[in-house]
């Protein structure tokens, strides 16, 4: 009888790095509000992928965006009054 290597109860499995994130969990972890989410996703910043009817995040793209949120991509000049 072979006897399976055991993993490191820290060691994630590879099916666990590739999960969707939901967009409750994505918005705590960039401390976006629901409206700034919906305009990123509009004005296609932000990729989601749907799944059952409910949308998700992939990993990958949660990291993208980190990036480019880290690099002030998404900053936007002062506008209105207080450009005065």
């Amino acid at each position: 009888m072979k006897s399976r290597p055991m993993k490191k109860r820290n060691q994630l499995s590879s099916a666990s790095r590739i999960l969707p994130i939901s967009l409750k969990k994505f918005r705590e972890e960039t401390g976006t509000g629901q409206t700034t989410l919906w305009d990123f996703r509009r004005r296609g910043w932000l990729n989601c992928v749907r799944i059952s009817n409910r949308l998700f995040v992939m990993p990958d793209e949660l990291d993208r965006f980190k990036q480019r949120a880290a690099a002030g991509e998404f900053a936007s000049e002062t506008a209105g009054c207080a450009a005065s």
